[in-house]
């Protein structure tokens, strides 16, 4: 695909955590916020509530434990962000917001694509 410039956006900001460029679009099976070295200090301040912790430990706990997961993130870049443009054209328009195909197949070629998946979402109705 091709990156559009569409008049109406609001320009997006960034902030810079120190963590580094996201170039990757790969994500779940070896990967944990708990096990990484680069989120250690942010995981010490940013915590989510008790509420929150035991019901994903309930969720956890109820599939066994092991499961893939997929954030498919569009408003921002369909509605709002300026930058898609500048995105596109550094990592690819699929690094920035990526069809259902690309997803489809990175999710299949996870090591364990039969895994429980869990889709996190800002538009429900693209993903379904």
């Amino acid at each position: 695909g091709e990156c559009v410039m569409q008049a109406g956006f609001t320009p997006c900001r960034s902030l810079d955590l120190g963590l580094g460029d996201y170039k990757d679009f790969r994500f779940g099976q070896g990967y944990s916020i708990e096990s990484s070295k680069t989120f250690k200090a942010f995981r010490a301040i940013v915590r989510p509530s008790t509420k929150i912790q035991h019901l994903a430990n309930n969720v956890i706990r109820s599939i066994g434990g092991r499961f893939n997961a997929c954030h498919v993130r569009r408003s921002d870049f369909t509605t709002k962000c300026k930058l898609v443009p500048t995105h596109c054209e550094e990592w690819g328009l699929d690094a920035v917001m990526a069809s259902a195909e690309v997803i489809i197949a990175r999710i299949v070629s996870l090591p364990e694509p039969g895994l429980p998946l869990f889709v996190a979402t800002d538009d429900p109705d693209w993903v379904m």
